[in-house]
């Protein structure tokens, strides 16, 4: 059964978001999660966002619908809890899904979490479809939120010294990371801590290519031994039940591959092998 959501019904909820429109859709919803997810959108025009999620993640428990991360990715944003958030519209965009309104609350959990350089980029991105669809999404609060997060992060500045103060932050940030509980109930799961470093390995990248050529080369030897490390968290030591799944291995997969891709525009060279 075709299961269509209209995901703008989340973006009503808010004032900040009260125009935008995201249309959602899935074959693969049993009624049970349709019922669920229904549910949860209900609960989030209603700014109950605790039960959202509790409804979004029964969904993704309950069901293969590839892109509940987004819905997920929304209320955690609403929630505060904008790590939890990164890693869920991650898990959604591995497998193909994005809208405009989540990369909007995307980049503002970016920018909460001082990751200047990865918001600077996605604000960007919305700034520049602000004249076409986008802008007709996003409505224009949002369009102005865009443009003044952009504002803030050129006033915070990113001169060679911030840009390295920063790096050596984020580098500190992954290994941190991969200790780090990111679920509200202070459970964690490797598959979790090693998303949550893929955030911070991804805001390192955009960091090093924003750094002059000859500055780059004395962290290239940390920086790859990041990405081995981060890489090496995201193969379970032994299967599990969950990576018998055809979404779980998938989405491994897809996890090793976005790695490679991150590493190979660190250092320019398409098709690279770490």
């Amino acid at each position: 059964m075709m299961l269509v959501v209209a995901s703008s019904e989340l973006a009503h909820a808010t004032p900040a978001a009260q125009t935008a429109v995201v249309t959602r859709s899935s074959e693969t919803a049993n009624t049970e999660a349709q019922t669920a997810l229904l549910a949860g959108v209900r609960a989030f025009r209603a700014e109950r966002y605790t039960e959202a999620l509790q409804l979004f993640r029964q969904v993704s428990s309950a069901s293969a619908l590839q892109d509940i991360g987004l819905y997920e990715g929304m209320t955690l944003h609403k929630l505060g809890l904008h790590q939890q958030a990164l890693v869920a519209f991650r898990r959604a965009h591995r497998f193909g899904f994005r809208d405009t309104v989540a990369t909007y609350y995307q980049a503002v959990s970016c920018y909460r979490l001082g990751m200047l350089a990865r918001a600077r980029l996605l604000f960007g991105s919305l700034h520049a479809g602000q004249s076409g669809s986008q802008a007709a999404v996003l409505g224009p609060r949002l369009v102005t939120g865009a443009r003044q997060f952009s504002e803030a992060i050129a006033e915070a500045g990113q001169t060679l010294e911030q840009l390295a103060t920063r790096l050596e932050n984020t580098l500190q940030r992954i290994d941190a990371s991969l200790q780090q509980s990111v679920t509200q109930t202070g459970e964690s799961s490797a598959e979790q801590r090693a998303d949550l470093a893929t955030e911070w390995l991804e805001e390192a990248t955009e960091l090093l290519l924003m750094l002059p050529e000859q500055q780059k080369a004395p962290w290239l030897p940390r920086l790859k031994t990041s990405f081995v490390v981060v890489r090496a968290a995201t193969i379970p030591a032994t299967p599990s039940a969950a990576s018998s799944n055809d979404s779980a291995s998938a989405s491994e997969k897809n996890s090793s591959a976005e790695i490679e891709r991150l590493w190979c525009r660190a250092i320019n060279k398409l098709g690279c092998t770490l």
